[in-house]
């Protein structure tokens, strides 16, 4: 005779009062003739709330982490650069900030966050193919001036993403009590602000940089170990 965990489907023997997996009592739970169960692979997680997360979830924010700290690398190395390799640069860093954020929105969706997780979605491609519908409508400008137009886009656009993907992470960090992420989420929104911040100065020649030369960078970086860290913590199995 077995008791089966109703938080997470584990077999454990007819004397726990406790399950062996994940904790959860076992006090109300019937007794049930062994039954080899269907793997679940993820097992879920408890969370200190309370709660339980999908443990793959945290895969996608492994993979933002990653391409967080190249993305701090490649904006170090950027202002070492000049002439068309700046423009190049640039483009990098737009296509890995949104590669970057598109990958979370399944790890949200995962978080049982499904709107956070379909807002990001569409803000992305709605974004995109504004972008590319405004700059095709320009055909009377120069081609210098159409490919700035499209670029200048995509940084709004990018930006928006950054704002909502920040105060997700501040959200399910707070919901779940993970708190890793969360402070992950403050680390993102302070970068983004930031970044903004430097860009919008960029027309005078001297960016101001809120967090100095490569503190805009460093904070980036900053952010890619915490979400490495929270795959780790956050998101082991808690016994």
């Amino acid at each position: 005779m077995v008791k089966i965990c109703k938080a997470c489907g584990y077999q454990n023997p007819d004397y726990a009062r406790f399950c062996m997996q994940c904790g959860a009592p076992l006090a109300d739970v019937p007794q049930q003739q062994y039954q080899q169960p269907p793997p679940q692979y993820p097992f879920p997680i408890l969370t200190p709330s309370g709660g339980s997360i999908d443990r793959s979830a945290g895969i996608w924010f492994l993979l933002s982490g990653i391409i967080g700290i190249m993305l701090g690398i490649l904006e170090i190395s950027l202002r070492k650069l000049e002439g068309a390799e700046v423009a190049v640069g640039g483009l990098f860093i737009i296509v890995f900030t949104y590669t970057l954020i598109i990958l979370s929105y399944k790890g949200f969706i995962k978080l049982n966050s499904k709107s956070l997780g379909r807002t990001i979605r569409e803000v992305f491609y709605g974004g995109i193919i504004y972008t590319v519908l405004i700059s095709m409508g320009t055909t009377e400008l120069p081609a210098t001036a159409r490919a700035l137009g499209f670029i200048i886009l995509a940084f709004i656009v990018m930006f928006l993403l950054m704002f909502i993907y920040g105060s997700g992470l501040i959200y399910v960090g707070a919901k779940n009590r993970l708190w890793i992420i969360l402070v992950g989420g403050i680390v993102f929104l302070i970068y983004t602000i930031s970044i903004v911040i430097a860009t919008a100065t960029l027309v005078r020649g001297t960016p101001i940089y809120i967090l100095g030369p490569n503190g805009n960078a460093i904070s980036l970086i900053l952010f890619g170990v915490l979400m490495i860290v929270s795959y780790v913590v956050d998101f082991r199995p808690r016994s």
